[in-house]
C-alpha cells in the first residue's frame, strides 16, 4: 500500500493499494521532481513530517543532501554520469530551500 500524506497536516492525501503510482494525481503532495537522468532514472524527494529532506535516485533512498552527495563522489562505481546526478540533487537542494525545507 502507497500512503502520501501531506508535509504540514499529516493529512492522508492519496491512498493506494499497489505499489505502482502509474496515473496517479500527485497534485498537492509536497514533492520536489529533480527529472530523468540519461539512464531513465527520476531524481525526487519530499519534506519528512520530523523535517529531514529525503530524496531518491533511481531505486537509492537518502536522508540529506550529503548522503546523496556522498553516494555520487570519487567513489562511485555505477553507470550513471555523477556531474548530471549532482546537478539534479543540487537542482532539488535549491527547490526545497526555496520552499524553506532546508
Amino acid at each position: 500500500m502507497i500512503e502520501i500524506k501531506h508535509r504540514t497536516t499529516n493529512a492522508t492525501l492519496l491512498t493506494l493499494d499497489c505499489t505502482n503510482l502509474t496515473g496517479a494525481n500527485l497534485a498537492r503532495a509536497d514533492l520536489i521532481d529533480g527529472g530523468q537522468d540519461a539512464r531513465g532514472y527520476r531524481f525526487w524527494a519530499w519534506c519528512r513530517t520530523d523535517g529531514a529532506l529525503i530524496l531518491r535516485g533511481g531505486c537509492r533512498e537518502w536522508i540529506g543532501a550529503d548522503a546523496a552527495r556522498t553516494h555520487y563522489s570519487a567513489a562511485y562505481a555505477g553507470d550513471g554520469n555523477c556531474a548530471e546526478c549532482l546537478a539534479r540533487i543540487e537542482a532539488i537542494v535549491a527547490v526545497a530551500t526555496t520552499r524553506g525545507w532546508l
